[in-house]
């Protein structure tokens, strides 16, 4: 009769343990897994090793199992996988380099103005089970007075599987609210007083509109541009948060989702 009860019993404890398994299962898949890929590579000019064309990869990628990793690869490397990228943007910029490299004669001073670079970095910024931030930034020099340096964010909503925008999680009609906050983050950035315009801290307008270059994290949405977006080169890149409390009244139902997710 013992015998009886515990065939009975045993089968149904197996079970309920593999549910509790299966349950606890999708917050460890949840965490991304990636696959990073690290390239150096230098283009002398001549013999001497310098002026030299010199780049850099530090390029993450999402594994293929990962529900994220054709949007993830749509969005920062064009569809292609991170090796692909490389590949090609190195092209692009050796050809660039020899290109202006014939227009030297023999014994011409090439000067600092060869000693090219460029390099490239893709990171996570943000994860949680809802939404995933990755930030992927550039910096290069090809001659002139100095180099270029851009970043950009890539939002992405995981159930959605799609890259959102501000209308997301800003609810219709608050556009005007959040714009005035990002003003005034600007402003006191900028040390200037409530209502100054903002050409008085040597921005290109008096005012600016939302960026969709933005990302989340626990502290708030972020907003973020390079240099000459709007503000001379000197300035460097601009970026400000504007802290959850304050975005309170202005979030749509999948932004305030967003904001107890990444709490």
């Amino acid at each position: 009769m013992k015998k009886n009860i515990l065939y009975t019993i045993l089968p149904g404890v197996l079970s309920l343990a593999l549910i509790c398994a299966c349950q606890s299962a999708p917050g460890e898949d949840s965490r991304a897994r990636f696959i990073t890929f690290s390239e150096k590579k230098s283009i002398p000019l001549t013999g001497a090793g310098k002026p030299s064309m010199e780049q850099e990869f530090n390029l993450l990628s999402l594994e293929d199992e990962d529900p994220d990793s054709v949007l993830f690869r749509s969005l920062v490397y064009g569809g292609k996988t991170a090796e692909q990228y490389a590949a090609e943007r190195e092209e692009i910029y050796r050809t660039e380099y020899l290109e202006v490299k014939s227009g030297f004669k023999e014994g011409d001073d090439y000067g600092e103005s060869m000693n090219w670079y460029h390099t490239e970095t893709v990171s996570l910024k943000t994860e949680s089970p809802r939404v995933r931030v990755f930030s992927k930034t550039s910096e290069s020099y090809t001659g002139g007075a100095h180099g270029n340096r851009e970043q950009r964010y890539f939002v992405i909503d995981r159930p959605a599987g799609r890259q959102i925008d501000t209308a997301f999680i800003i609810k219709n009609g608050a556009e005007g609210e959040l714009t005035a906050l990002i003003n005034d983050a600007l402003r006191s950035r900028a040390d200037l007083g409530p209502g100054t315009a903002l050409t008085e801290g040597g921005f290109f307008e008096e005012s600016v509109e939302i960026t969709e270059n933005f990302f989340l994290d626990k502290d708030g949405v972020g907003f973020h541009w390079d240099q000459y977006e709007i503000t001379p080169y000197f300035m460097g890149p601009i970026e400000v948060r504007i802290p959850w409390k304050k975005l309170t009244g202005l979030l749509s139902a999948e932004g305030k989702a967003i904001r107890r997710d990444l709490r």
